[in-house]
């Protein structure tokens, strides 16, 4: 019986595991695709400020 405890806990263990890795699989995504975008509209806006004054 106690053998059966301790699998049930690590099977537990496991799924939280698992869960804490899918959780950062779909978040760091995200934050790189807000990065990047972020980035992009830096440089867009270097760009529009740039021909502001040129213009």
């Amino acid at each position: 019986m106690a053998s059966i405890g301790i699998k049930d806990s690590d099977k537990e263990t496991t799924n939280i595991t698992i869960g804490i890795i899918g959780i950062v699989m779909m978040v760091v995504p995200v934050v790189l695709l807000v990065v990047s975008d972020f980035n992009i509209l830096k440089a867009h806006f270097k760009m529009m400020v740039r021909n502001l004054k040129e213009g």
